[in-house]
């Protein structure tokens, strides 16, 4: 009786040495999702998860139910997902994904933003909207204005050398 209550034991704490191993992957696979912000051409912005399968333990990452914006902090949510998390060596060939969320148009300053799929990953990151604008050399005004000054340039050459001129 006592051998069979020990070999119960041992199976017990394999099970159990086994499902934390498979936790801890997990956990490792939350590693492997990149969280970024892009600005688009509209001068707006939206959160960006790029990840793949060329990690351990892979799960799809669920389009955003919701984007909140609280001051500077932005939380955006993804529900949960219903499929296991699937745990393999990766095999050729590796598919890249990019998962995103619209934020919209944001005031300049710094700002953080959250992304959280239950079971899956808790991201965040911060980031700067401060813009450094180029100065808008080919609008007509500017255009203009590099002509006139060039002009004025010539022109003061022009009558530098014809009054420094031998009589």
């Amino acid at each position: 009786m006592l051998a069979i209550i020990s070999s119960y034991k041992f199976k017990k704490i394999i099970l159990f040495l086994f499902l934390a191993a498979i936790c801890n992957y997990s956990q490792a696979a939350r590693d492997s999702y990149e969280l970024s912000v892009r600005e688009l051409p509209n001068g707006e912005y939206e959160a960006v998860i790029n990840y793949s399968t060329n990690m351990f333990c892979f799960t799809e990452v669920k389009p955003a139910t919701s984007v909140e914006i609280s001051g500077s902090d932005i939380l955006i949510k993804s529900p949960d997902t219903n499929n296991p998390i699937f745990c393999f060596e990766p095999v050729p060939p590796i598919y890249e994904f990019e998962a995103t969320a619209y934020i919209g148009p944001l005031e300049p300053g710094i700002y953080t933003v959250s992304w959280d799929q239950p079971r899956t990953f808790a991201l965040s990151i911060s980031f700067n909207t401060m813009r450094n604008h180029a100065i808008p050399s080919g609008s007509p005004w500017a255009i203009f204005l590099l002509a006139l000054g060039m002009l004025a340039v010539a022109g003061t050459a022009i009558h530098t050398r014809s009054s420094s001129a031998p009589p």
